[in-house]
């Protein structure tokens, strides 16, 4: 007995709905790509650039600064949105604060004066009061409870981990492991997602800069609510953070908190007031890890010459990442490797056996090798150069990291001048052509300065691309 027509008619309709869903979005794709086609035509060139470089080298702190020079408004208009990472930031970097005062306290608490010589400075527990240990213990619990929060806010899809413990990995120093810990991570191709329905195309400029969310209040009635955690512990936060003993402990524990991503915690009190608005040094501080490519583009109107559409891609740059490189070489006019100076002295997050600057090296040299980038310009920024400066100030030596340092003065020019010369003298090695070096020490986070480095290397780079194209 054959089934009635009317038991096949629902799927006949689900499958014509699915046939019309699947050609609008088709047609809406041909018309974005119709519609990039006729952007594209009118520009006098379009310039390509790569950052690359490894894992926290800066090089989306460099985006952000190519942003601000050329998308000024709408990074302005999306600045408010950074207010929850500033506060995950802040959150991160005082629990590591909390972790190593329990820690170092733990450590020392069974320490005993008499065993210590006499000129030896008192054990770290005794100078824990133990209204340090109370606002330690309240801050570890709320803080958690804060960072849990503050990732469900920033990203849904941490909704689905949200519930699970916290990770506090230590290093052979009883340190906390940061590198070890699980970092919220964001989808770098949300940079460039515009309205779905809108068929336009337009450089990500004009676009939304990010995809945080765009309004941070505070719920009143969850007792949960990030913010409303935050503003309750905020006084135990500044308190802890401006006490001059904890200082010392961390100092004594071998601290290096100007080194963690996203350090906020000498602007605590400003950051975490309630009317807080995230100012553009802020925004370019702020620590968010990005997974995947980020493609960036915008106008730049050189008068006379026209307007060029520049396109940056922003690329992982953790070893697991670095595979997805390689199909975004074609073409490109430019690259801005960047190396962290400032890790001489640190191991890398994926391999703790490798030094990240060793590591910076090997990734040069295996970029300027490679022949699809022979005739492609490279511009090197040694990064983290005042990281470097405070670093030596405070007493660690360069040649117990790096052997061939020798007996050179152990001071940031020094140092700066030596690792330009490593990096100079890989890409006249291995560069399949003879190319120019050029190199500047910079410090992405100083705005100021970058975006004035930034604005020399377009100049320089818009000059190569209209030498190719034959104008000059």
């Amino acid at each position: 007995m054959s089934a009635s027509p009317k038991r096949r008619t629902p799927d006949k309709h689900a499958k014509a709905k699915e046939a019309a869903d699947a050609k609008q979005i088709s047609q809406r794709i041909d018309a974005m790509l119709e519609a990039e086609r006729a952007a594209i035509a009118k520009h006098a060139g379009i310039v390509k650039i790569l950052l690359l470089g490894q894992s926290e080298s800066g090089k989306s702190t460099v985006l952000k600064n190519f942003q601000l020079m050329y998308a000024r408004e709408k990074f302005a208009e999306d600045r408010a949105n950074w207010k929850g990472v500033v506060l995950l930031n802040v959150v991160r970097c005082m629990q590591r604060v909390v972790d190593a005062l329990i820690q170092a306290d733990a450590a020392e608490s069974e320490d005993s004066a008499d065993e210590l010589p006499p000129d030896a400075p008192p054990p770290l527990s005794s100078i824990l009061t133990d209204s340090h240990r109370r606002r330690c213990t309240r801050l570890r619990a709320t803080l958690d409870l804060a960072e849990r929060g503050l990732k469900a806010r920033l990203s849904p899809t941490y909704a689905a981990t949200a519930n699970l413990p916290r990770s506090r990995p230590s290093t052979a120093e009883g340190l906390v492991d940061e590198e070890a810990e699980a970092e919220l991570a964001v989808p770098a191709n949300s940079w460039t997602l515009g309205p779905q329905d809108d068929t336009t195309f337009k450089p990500s400029s004009s676009r939304r800069l990010s995809a945080l969310p765009q309004h941070f209040s505070i719920d009143n009635s969850d007792p949960n609510d990030p913010r409303r955690l935050i503003g309750s512990c905020r006084q135990d936060m500044i308190n802890l953070w401006n006490d001059p003993a904890v200082k010392e402990i961390l100092i004594r524990r071998k601290v290096k908190w100007l080194e963690w991503p996203g350090f906020f915690l000498n602007d605590i009190e400003r950051v975490t007031s309630e009317n807080y608005i995230p100012t553009d040094d802020d925004v370019v501080r702020a620590r968010l890890k990005t997974m995947g490519i980020s493609d960036y583009s915008f106008e730049i109107d050189r008068g006379p010459r026209g307007t060029f559409l520049w396109r940056i891609f922003d690329v992982g740059g953790s070893r697991t990442q670095r595979n997805q490189w390689i199909p975004y070489f074609e073409d490109t006019n430019a690259v801005i490797f960047l190396a962290p100076l400032s890790s001489f002295d640190q191991k890398l997050a994926e391999d703790r056996s490798v030094n990240r600057l060793e590591d910076s090296l090997l990734l040069w040299k295996s970029v300027c090798a490679n022949r699809l980038l022979a005739s492609v310009d490279f511009i090197l920024f040694l990064n983290k150069i005042d990281i470097l400066s405070a670093k030596l100030r405070s007493g660690v030596k360069v040649q117990k990291y790096v052997r061939s340092f020798r007996d050179r003065p152990n001071t940031a020019e020094a140092a700066a001048k030596y690792f330009k010369e490593k990096f100079h003298g890989i890409l006249r090695e291995y560069s399949p052509r003879k190319r120019p070096f050029y190199c500047y020490l910079t410090s992405a986070i100083d705005t100021k300065a970058t975006n004035a480095i930034l604005d020399n290397v377009g100049e320089s780079i818009l000059r190569k691309n209209l030498q190719n194209l034959g104008v000059l």
